[in-house]
């Protein structure tokens, strides 16, 4: 029991990387960026109803199946550059609520 325990701990630690920043997995500093990646991940997961991330090339190739400005603003969620991410929820908001979501 206590090996199966360990295992099922191993796996989802594993499953939980996949919504972290590049800058995480790095170990280099963090900022609200990485809230904003996670979000990103968990908003397209939560539209394609499966797992959106690939290692070698992010969330963007499945991005193209949704509304442009709802893509870019999950674009800028998943930047790898944190620089280009939202800084605010005020601004994330804000694209949102161009997109239609208010």
């Amino acid at each position: 029991m206590q090996a199966s325990l360990g295992a099922l701990a191993d796996t989802r630690a594993q499953e939980a990387l996949r919504y972290r920043a590049p800058e995480q997995l790095a170990g280099g500093a963090v900022g609200v960026g990485v809230d904003f990646f996670a979000c990103g991940v968990i908003a397209s997961e939560m539209l394609f109803g499966r797992q959106v991330m690939d290692e070698a090339r992010g969330v963007a190739p499945m991005l193209g199946a949704i509304p442009s400005r709802l893509r870019r603003v999950l674009e800028t969620c998943v930047e790898s550059d944190p620089e280009r991410r939202y800084h605010d929820a005020g601004a994330a908001a804000q694209a949102l609520g161009e997109c239609g979501f208010d």
